[in-house]
């Protein structure tokens, strides 16, 4: 998929998305993170396991009409450059995993 992914964080499991900071992948940075899929990812979608973002941070005015219904904030962390997870006490990156 040729777009940017949104990913909407939230702090506990099963928060709304009215507390959520956005983070995106964009097609360009996945291309050099081939482990970056829809169905790794989904392993912590619905799950309370921690992530780490990396990225650039920047601020996103085109979505005022979304705060407080799908984001808390304009700031996001776009594109991200590196994605941990918390596994066996430890953060590993994304791209380490089996």
């Amino acid at each position: 998929m040729q777009v940017d992914w949104h990913i909407a964080l939230v702090k506990k499991p099963g928060q709304g998305e009215e507390n959520t900071v956005v983070v995106e992948t964009t097609p360009r940075v996945r291309r050099s993170h081939p482990k970056w899929t829809v169905s790794r990812l989904v392993n912590w979608e619905h799950s309370d396991a921690p992530v780490r973002i990396s990225g650039w941070l920047m601020i996103d005015p085109e979505h005022r009409n979304h705060l407080g219904t799908y984001r808390s904030t304009l700031w996001e962390v776009h594109p991200i450059t590196k994605i941990e997870v918390f596994k066996d006490g430890q953060w590993v990156d994304l791209d380490k995993l089996p």
